[in-house]
């Protein structure tokens, strides 16, 4: 939520808690941001790219890319306000909505991630009460999207409407 701007040296980010929080948090529960959550890994679409059958513990959330709509000048006046803007002209917002789901494993409220190396299932938080980072088993490093990936993909995006504009 704030990691990209806080500067912060240590591995412990902000987003990092609130990951883990949201972790924690029943089935249905529902996470707005409007910076992506990295920590928390691939949500179970992405999980389940690649595999033949659909498995429901591949990860423990569902994310969408959501747009929050600048007022329009009527309802401004309207006093329906909507978006805030430090800008004179309000644009859209981009904001991240990720939705914890029902899994089958552990009483299906517990959250859990399957290994995409090994396919054990392993529970999302240590006993500490922070977000795994590797499988129980195997012990290899869970598959998440790193911000210089989703900045380049983001550029690539860019530049292809850029593109398409000229």
């Amino acid at each position: 939520i704030y990691s990209q701007r806080a500067g912060m040296k240590n591995s412990q980010f902000p987003d990092s808690s609130v990951a883990a929080i949201f972790a924690q948090m029943k089935p249905g529960s529902r996470l707005i941001s409007l910076c992506p959550l990295y920590d928390l890994g691939l949500d179970c679409e992405e999980s389940n790219r690649d595999t033949f059958s659909y498995n429901p513990d591949a990860s423990f959330f569902r994310y969408e890319q959501v747009s929050i709509e600048a007022p329009s000048e009527d309802s401004y006046h309207e006093g329906h306000k909507g978006v805030v803007s430090w800008h004179t002209t309000a644009k859209n917002l981009s904001a991240h909505k990720y939705t914890r789901i029902t899994q089958k494993s552990f009483g299906g409220g517990t959250a859990v991630f399957s290994c995409q190396n090994c396919k054990g299932v392993s529970r999302a938080l240590t006993d500490k009460g922070t977000l795994r980072t590797t499988c129980s088993y195997c012990l290899k490093t869970r598959s998440r999207q790193s911000r210089s990936a989703a900045t380049a993909a983001r550029q690539n995006i860019s530049e292809i409407f850029h593109t398409l504009d000229a």
